[in-house]
């Protein structure tokens, strides 16, 4: 392969990286959970649960065995189908069970809601996602926390990284020599890139694994972030041959002369 085969292929990586990281930052299913736990029998029916780096996304159906509502002998018309920012103030409805289905509105993140109340939060939260309250409870300590607020800027660094990188590389492969300063710059950002995913990976496993005490099981954003990873380390290597390229090109040169 010649040197412009390896600047193509390093474009066309980058952009498989950026793509990657890019939806495992914003789809909710780096763990997910269909369970019900068996302390809500006869309350929730179903739920179909997906956890993000930026928010968390229920689809839970209440049992319309029993009376869940006041005045209705039926809880199927307050089915809850929706997603919740830890940091973004919506507004939102969330669930609770005291003897019947309650719901409150409220305009703060999941994060504000749990540091007035955490224990309510959780138990909220919990039952809308089935699971128990504890595992819950042990998520958003981590979520919540300074590191779950690490793990947010690392998810968003390493797209952006990879963002820059593609657009200078673009610039630099077909606009410039191989050993310009704007391809070093990309090799620089890829570098950067793999650094952020790596300390993401400690992070997000220390704070995911608390739903993994329950029935939840790893989903596709997760394996979309280690393929952006792994296509990160190949894209380095490919920046390296184009600049190395450039080098023998300029070696031959002077051989001529």
């Amino acid at each position: 392969m010649g040197c412009s085969g390896y600047g193509g292929l390093a474009i066309a990586l980058n952009f498989l990286a950026l793509a990657c990281a890019f939806t495992a930052l914003l789809t909710p299913k780096w763990v997910s959970n269909s369970a019900v736990d068996a302390s809500y029998n006869g309350v929730v029916k179903s739920a179909d649960t997906g956890f993000g780096v930026m928010l968390m996304c229920f689809d839970v159906k209440w049992d319309n065995t029993a009376t869940l509502v006041k005045g209705t002998n039926t809880a199927s018309n307050y089915n809850i189908n929706d997603c919740y920012g830890y940091y973004n103030p919506l507004e939102r409805t969330i669930a609770r069970f005291d003897g019947q289905l309650k719901f409150d509105k409220y305009t703060v993140s999941i994060c504000d809601h749990y540091a007035v109340d955490n224990d309510r939060a959780a138990g909220a939260l919990g039952i809308m996602a089935g699971l128990r309250k504890d595992a819950m409870k042990n998520f958003l300590d981590k979520t919540c926390s300074d590191s779950g607020k690490a793990v947010l800027a690392m998810t968003l660094g390493s797209p952006l990284c990879l963002f820059l990188s593609f657009v200078i590389l673009i610039f630099g492969v077909s606009c410039c020599d191989n050993r310009s300063c704007m391809v070093q710059m990309t090799r620089f950002l890829t570098i950067l890139s793999s650094m952020f995913s790596v300390v993401l990976s400690f992070l997000v496993f220390s704070q995911f694994t608390q739903l993994r005490y329950a029935d939840a099981t790893y989903g596709y954003s997760l394996y979309l972030e280690i393929a952006a990873f792994v296509l990160t380390i190949v894209l380095s290597w490919a920046i390296e041959q184009h600049i190395l390229c450039g080098g023998k090109g300029s070696n031959h040169v002077h051989d001529r002369i």
